[in-house]
């Protein structure tokens, strides 16, 4: 049964089964809000992922999905419930359930169910347990993503003219850069749910919020200390009078990136950009696989299962 936010939530737990079960990539976003977790079960409903996000459905009763009860604080309770339905957005729905403990004692329970799962092609996955480190972009594309960003820094042109006409390798380069944006975009999926919806003003504050993270922080000194990250200043193509940011610093890193991506994706970019393009590549990527590594627990091990000891992009 489909049920509203109000009085009837507030002294339910919440089963959660996705990147909010503590340890997970959105956690934090909600941690200030609960007073108790527990590892729990939740029979008769399967795990699936639609649009690289987790599920999950009901299903036969010998089918389980294995998380977290989650016990809100009683006097932010209806705060948390509202973050939450704007986090999860008009894919799920909040129902009635039934948990076990890992002592199999019982407990009525609330979980985010995924809606219309006729559509979409949801995929039921073969395992119990979601986790950010299983995610196929993060754990599978990425690593490859780097290795071939890494083989494409290893071409070099006999002759300058060869260099400035080889436009598949510049498409490759523009490509490799789009991709890596594109999984950026997908750690903000994952770490603001429905929040990342592209609205005017929403990425701006996913920039800032991301920036201003401990985890960017530590993962751009990293990459900043071991010259990791290629000096690349940029300018507003809508408007070049705001002046250009750059990634000296922290602050300013992310969002010169970023307005790379909007560059490239809207306006396009010219053979003698190629080389801005592959500096910001560089930059991103390193800074990506140290934010990985720090904050999703176990993808070393996956990223070892597609390209053995992958190392920082270096020239």
């Amino acid at each position: 049964m489909t049920i509203s936010i109000g009085t009837e939530t507030s002294v339910k737990p919440l089963f959660v089964y996705g990147t909010l079960m503590p340890g997970e990539i959105a956690y934090e976003q909600i941690a200030e809000y609960i007073s108790h977790f527990e590892e729990a079960k939740l029979a008769g409903y399967a795990l699936m992922m639609r649009d690289l996000m987790p599920l999950v459905d009901k299903s036969s009763h010998s089918d389980y999905v294995e998380g977290f009860l989650l016990t809100p604080k009683p006097e932010t309770s209806p705060t948390f419930f509202e973050k939450l339905v704007k986090f999860e957005g008009s894919n799920f729905e909040l129902s009635n359930c039934i948990c076990k403990k890992d002592n199999s004692e019982e407990v009525e329970a609330i979980v985010f169910q995924g809606v219309e799962t006729d559509y979409g092609r949801p995929e039921t996955l073969r395992y119990k347990r979601w986790s950010t480190r299983l995610d196929p972009l993060l754990s599978k594309s990425f690593p490859v993503l780097i290795q071939d960003i890494q083989e494409t820094l290893h071409f070099r042109p006999f002759t300058f003219a060869e260099g400035e006409n080889n436009w598949k390798m510049k498409n490759r380069k523009i490509s490799n850069f789009l991709l890596l944006s594109s999984i950026l975009e997908h750690i903000w999926s994952l770490t603001h749910g429905a929040l990342f919806a592209g609205e005017k003003g929403e990425i701006n504050n996913l920039l800032k919020s991301m920036a201003n993270s401990h985890a960017y922080k530590s993962a751009y000194k990293t990459a900043s200390n071991l010259n990791l990250v290629p000096y690349v200043s940029i300018s507003d193509s809508r408007d070049v009078r705001k002046g250009p940011i750059s990634t000296t610093k922290d602050s300013g890193a992310l969002r010169t990136w970023y307005r790379i991506r909007g560059n490239s994706l809207h306006r396009g970019k010219s053979g003698s950009d190629t080389e801005i393009v592959e500096d910001a590549t560089i930059g991103l990527g390193n800074l990506l696989l140290f934010y990985l590594e720090a904050q999703v627990p176990g993808i070393r091990e996956e990223w070892d299962k597609e390209v053995p000891n992958l190392q920082p992009i270096v020239r």
